[in-house]
């Protein structure tokens, strides 16, 4: 059961804890017969684990040898903005300026319907919601569901089974109305199911303590609203972001009032979780850090050496101006560009140098 006792223990700290006993045991305690007292440890992650191995190596730098940190959001933030100003830049970098002027307008349609019950209606029997639009927090999940299939697209672009992001851009730009190609997105990215639109079933959701061995939403979000915030609204986006009609997404119904509402609790305590880890300026050695320009989390990451890190011995910092959320721990021969493949080349080099 994943109580909220329960959901307390999964911290950063906790885990590293875990890992750290673990190794321990294994080292001098395994029944395997091996001597292990001069094994090294390289520890590999992304995103989430990509921060969690950088912070391994920070903190229990006597028990790890190296970390390949990949798309690792190092910097705990509570409002998240820059996530959707990246899913716009990235979307008209792949899409030109005509795939943003259409999305501008699709989402001034649902900003303009968005501020009357019979705007609601509309939107329900537009979109095909799963329940009625009834008031603002409802009106923010169905927002957010719309951003969803965009920054998923950026996000994980020619990853995984979503419509790519130039693919959303040639769909936004054909011959009909901008509002109708938005819906004909959303129904591909449904698979013709309904739209989600009800704030309480997202809540029941993530208050839901039964566990089938894979469910992670609950766990997710109680880091979130413990630790990292990362709450990704759209208030303070950029003046000439289109995700900026959106405007029932405010930081407090995009990450607080989950919190209360699901925990009982206020809010992450950002700046201990900065204060313990360093944030962006974090100090390892032996630690890569990859990164990639279109990838939103990109922002939260380590993205330049600094001579905090440039002072310690074994540190890359890895930037691919293409490539999306952790690309270079994927292998897709279709899309896989020569500078992923250079990129996973000085990850080989640096994972041999910290091993010898």
């Amino acid at each position: 059961m994943l109580t909220t006792g329960v959901c307390i223990r999964p911290s950063t700290h906790q885990a590293q804890e875990d890992l750290a006993r673990f190794l321990d045991y294994f080292v001098h305690h395994n029944e395997l017969g091996y001597d292990m007292s001069e094994t090294k440890w390289i520890v590999f992650g992304g995103s989430y684990a990509g921060a969690m191995a950088a912070w391994m190596k920070e903190k229990y730098p006597f028990l790890i040898s190296g970390s390949v940190s990949s798309s690792g959001p190092v910097q705990a933030q509570l409002n998240f903005p820059e996530y959707m100003d990246v899913v716009t830049t990235s979307m008209r970098n792949l899409g030109g300026d005509e795939c943003i002027a259409a999305l501008e307008d699709a989402l001034k349609t649902v900003h303009d319907q968005s501020q009357t019950s019979q705007g609601w209606e509309w939107l329900g029997a537009k979109f095909n919601t799963c329940t009625p639009i009834r008031d603002e927090k409802d009106l923010s999940v169905f927002q957010s569901s719309l951003t969803g299939q965009f920054s998923n697209s950026v996000q994980y672009n020619h990853q995984i089974n979503k419509i790519p992001a130039e693919d959303l851009c040639s769909q936004m730009t054909t011959n009909t109305s901008a509002i109708d190609q938005l819906v004909q997105i959303i129904h591909i990215s449904t698979k013709g199911k309904c739209v989600d639109a009800s704030w309480k079933d997202s809540i029941d959701v993530l208050k839901e303590e039964a566990f089938d061995g894979q469910a992670a939403a609950r766990q997710w979000q109680y880091q979130t609203c413990n630790e990292f915030g990362y709450f990704q609204s759209t208030e303070g986006v950029q003046a000439d972001n289109p995700f900026r009609w959106l405007q029932a997404m405010t930081l407090d119904l995009s990450g607080p009032a989950v919190c209360r509402e699901v925990f009982g609790i206020a809010g992450p305590n950002i700046d201990e979780t900065n204060r313990y880890y360093g944030g962006k300026d974090v100090i390892t050695a032996n630690v890569t850090y990859v990164n990639a320009k279109i990838d939103p989390w990109h922002i939260l990451g380590v993205i330049e050496s600094t001579s905090a890190l440039d002072g310690q011995e074994g540190n890359e910092v890895l930037l691919l101006e293409g490539g999306s959320h952790c690309a270079d721990m994927r292998i897709i021969p279709k899309y896989d560009t020569d500078e992923l493949k250079n990129v996973r080349e000085r990850i080989a080099a640096n994972v041999h140098k910290y091993l010898h």
